[in-house]
């Protein structure tokens, strides 16, 4: 019925799964830029309250960082 024999298809090998990188970043400084991009998102919005409590939590970050 075929004119070539059927065989099963080889299946390649899966490459290695990244492996996560460790220390390069500051967590608080990484948290501080999400909430000041955040208050800059949410001005840009024009929802100035909320834009005022994001750019007071990244205040806070901020303080808590330094003591």
């Amino acid at each position: 019925m075929y004119p070539f024999p059927i065989a099963p298809q080889a299946v390649p090998p899966r490459p290695p799964k990244p492996q996560p990188l460790r220390g390069d970043a500051d967590p608080i400084a990484a948290v501080a830029g999400n909430a000041t991009m955040l208050g800059i998102g949410y001005m840009l919005l024009r929802r100035p309250i909320l834009a005022v409590v994001a750019l007071c939590g990244t205040g806070f970050l901020a303080w808590s960082a330094a003591v």
